[in-house]
């Protein structure tokens, strides 16, 4: 015996449960709008936060990577070829020109 589909009624039946249930869709649609609002402007508050706790330390790091570059420049035939290994990162030059502190996984195999 073959299967059959079973056919089951349809939720809707008439133009009054369409209209209805698509008043309930905009309904619903801005509400999520409105939650995705407040979200983003609490992404936003977060963001300007955390900004403004953080410059202090990014303002270092960029006076610590002015001074490491300027050392590094004056002392260059020292580092005996283009890299010289440090404890807490290496310097050298390359083609990029950041400062690459050590992670943590280099870290740890030392």
């Amino acid at each position: 015996m073959a299967r059959q589909k079973v056919k089951s009624e349809p939720a809707i039946k008439s133009w009054q449960e369409v209209d209805g249930a698509l008043r309930q869709i905009g309904e619903c649609q801005n509400l999520i709008d409105e939650s995705e609002i407040e979200m983003n402007r609490r992404i936003t508050d977060i963001k300007t936060e955390t900004e403004l706790m953080t410059r202090p330390m990014r303002d270092k790091v960029r006076s610590l990577e002015r001074d490491i570059k300027a050392f590094v420049d004056d002392h260059r035939p020292e580092l005996g070829g283009k890299t010289r290994q440090l404890t807490f990162g290496r310097t050298g030059y390359r083609l990029s020109s950041k400062v690459m502190p050590k992670t943590a996984k280099e870290s740890a195999t030392m």
